[in-house]
């Protein structure tokens, strides 16, 4: 009798995007013979979900548990694993560029108030891309006088998408013009001409 022996490729990972991020990031995964894959781990857990997009690309979701290392992709017994480790954030940082008009001096700086080096207080809250708007996460940091400022998130919002919102006590909520898609650290520049809402202005553009 005929015996018909069949050949499995090992997986091949190349490259992924994002290379960081939190629980239930969404991570594409590029590489060679995806087809038939059983398996998706990181750092040795197995993804929430994957998806085999084709021969060379799986979309793979950071499990609970997960921990920086490889992402190995499985067919059966046969694996492969990337090169780089894709790191597990446990919170996610915003840098934001921001200026207050009323504190704003010219020349990229405001005023000092609470502080050298200093301007004022601001709460940015993170709010669903869709209506309600509902708030999904809150931060409150000290302004630099140069306008920027580091906040620190849960993780889990990394991977989706928010409006960013400023409020001050003396200025009106501003918000970005539209949501931001957040990784393990994202930056947004609010002095850029074209990223506020339009009719809530009281942040200076340059």
């Amino acid at each position: 009798n005929a015996i018909t022996i069949s050949v499995v490729n090992s997986p091949n990972v190349s490259v992924f995007t994002p290379t960081s991020g939190s629980v239930g990031t969404v991570v594409n995964i590029s590489g060679s013979n995806f087809t038939g894959a059983t398996d998706v781990k990181f750092n040795g857990v197995s993804a929430s979900s994957f998806t085999v997009v084709n021969s060379g690309q799986i979309n793979a979701t950071v499990p609970a548990g997960a921990s920086t290392g490889l992402i190995t992709v499985y067919n059966g017994i046969c694996s492969g694993s990337g090169a780089s480790n894709f790191t597990v954030a446990t919170n996610t940082t915003l840098n934001l560029k921001v200026f207050i008009q009323g504190f704003y001096q010219g020349s990229s700086t405001m005023a000092e108030i609470v502080a050298p080096g200093k301007t004022d207080t601001i709460t940015v809250q993170l709010r669903s891309s869709t209506s309600p708007y509902g708030i999904v996460a809150t931060a409150v940091g000290v302004l630099n006088t140069n306008g920027t400022i580091s906040l620190t998130y849960p993780g889990t919002i990394s991977g989706n998408s928010y409006y960013i919102a400023v409020r001050h006590r003396n200025s009106i909520e501003t918000w970005s013009k539209t949501p931001v898609l957040f990784s393990a650290t994202t930056s947004f520049d609010f002095t850029v001409p074209g990223t506020l809402r339009p009719a809530i202005n009281p942040i200076k553009n340059e």
